[in-house]
């Protein structure tokens, strides 16, 4: 899934989206402003533990320097987790495209999760009326790239998540609630060459009423909804107050006042 024709990423790794001359941070990057979840950090540790331990004795590591040694251990290190990340990207995009499972191959790695997708569908009875859709709030200064808008069978229209790694996170429901919260949708309009907003699309992000989870595992799928209640709403705000404050002050210096 390639990145969005208006958003950029810096060298620091954080993602910004461009609407009519305004930088806005990405949903997803906002949280990374403010450093890893406690449980993620424990992982990324263990991680790098292990990485460690796995190449103690080995030949070629003995010969790197200690900068090469640094460098080979922090992408080892990560391996797991960017591993991760690109099954989740391709699953979302086959999805996305109306990919069917029994159209792939029997040891095509998206297949199992796309089986449980269809599950999914089938029981629950959604229908995917919108995916990858970009949404902005220039109020708060974000912008991002939500999964899905499914309409379920009662007509009420849910914005959706997708997960496939094995837990699922405190994180995603700040993630929903940036999205739940945006102003409009739009994006960058290449025939007109001008970035725009997108009535019918703001209308279906207007009209819907809760967030959900959808997590998909090879051999099985969950469905969990997220109510985006006043805490959860009032947490994401802070969110975006704060990783902007970081932003805007990266040191002590930009602070101090004169005697």
């Amino acid at each position: 899934m390639s990145s969005p024709i208006n958003a950029t990423t810096d060298k620091s790794g954080l993602r910004y989206y461009e609407y009519n001359g305004q930088r806005l941070l990405s949903a997803t990057s906002l949280r990374r402003v403010l450093g890893m979840s406690f449980g993620l950090h424990n992982w990324a540790v263990n991680q790098t533990i292990e990485a460690s331990l796995s190449m103690r004795g080995n030949i070629a590591a003995s010969a790197m320097t200690d900068d090469e040694y640094k460098k080979h251990l922090r992408k080892t290190s990560m391996t797991k987790r960017d591993e991760a990340a690109s099954l989740g990207t391709s699953v979302h995009e086959a999805a996305e495209l109306g990919v069917k499972a029994n159209d792939l191959g029997a040891k095509d790695v998206r297949k199992p999760f796309l089986l449980q997708f269809e599950a999914a569908q089938r029981e629950i009875g959604f229908q995917v009326v919108a995916s990858e859709m970009q949404v902005f709030n220039l109020s708060l200064g974000y912008a991002g790239s939500l999964d899905a808008i499914m309409r379920m069978p009662d007509g009420t229209f849910v914005l959706t998540d997708y997960k496939t790694g094995k837990g699922i996170y405190n994180d995603t429901a700040l993630q929903l609630a940036l999205y739940f919260g945006a102003e409009f949708a739009g994006g960058f309009d290449v025939q007109d060459n001008k970035d725009v907003e997108y009535p019918h699309l703001t209308d279906l992000l207007n009209q819907c009423q809760s967030t959900a989870i959808l997590h998909l595992r090879p051999d099985a799928w969950e469905w969990v909804p997220i109510p985006i209640t006043d805490e959860l709403a009032a947490a994401a705000v802070d969110l975006t107050r704060m990783a902007h404050w970081f932003i805007k002050h990266p040191t002590l210096d930009t602070l101090k006042g004169s005697l």
